[in-house]
């Protein structure tokens, strides 16, 4: 049980961070972008991250220009957080993948999830709890268990 309730803060971070979010009034949270802008800071992001050899960007969830009829508008750094969650994920999958088979791309990919630590979403999204948690992900994953990037990616990564 404790493990789920580590889960959660996790999969509230990534459900905030995966949609398109509009504010309302006193809201003062940051910029408001509309899909053009958006969509401009979502390509800037794909393009400073390199995604595991199996992966591409065509498999991301793209960013919606129109919900129920509206313009969707995005929240300063949202699309940002969209493209950083699907690399995340595409880097745990990959470390399960080579986990004890292929020791290079293992370890390349643990070196990837280190680097999440630098990026906005783990910055300026995740709150104190979050980081706490995927710190001990990070951990737990460079001891060779995989207990908790399984979880992880069971509850907060699509499935290809």
């Amino acid at each position: 049980m404790r493990a789920f309730r580590g889960v959660f803060p996790i999969a509230v971070a990534v459900a905030l961070l995966t949609t398109g979010c509009s504010t309302g009034p006193g809201d003062d949270s940051g910029a408001i972008k509309n899909y053009d802008e958006a969509l401009k800071e979502y390509n800037a992001a794909k393009s400073s991250l390199t995604l595991p050899a199996n992966k591409s960007w065509d498999s991301a969830q793209q960013l919606r220009k129109e919900a129920d009829g509206s313009q969707v508008v995005f929240q300063d750094g949202a699309a940002t957080g969209k493209v950083e969650s699907f690399w995340l994920c595409a880097w745990k999958q990959e470390w399960l993948a080579a986990r004890g088979t292929d020791a290079q791309r293992e370890k390349q990919a643990l070196d990837n999830l280190g680097k999440f630590t630098t990026l906005r979403t783990y910055q300026k999204s995740y709150d104190q709890s979050s980081r706490e948690f995927f710190d001990s992900e990070l951990a737990k994953a460079r001891l060779g268990d995989p207990s908790l990037v399984q979880q992880d990616v069971k509850v907060n990564c699509a499935k290809d």
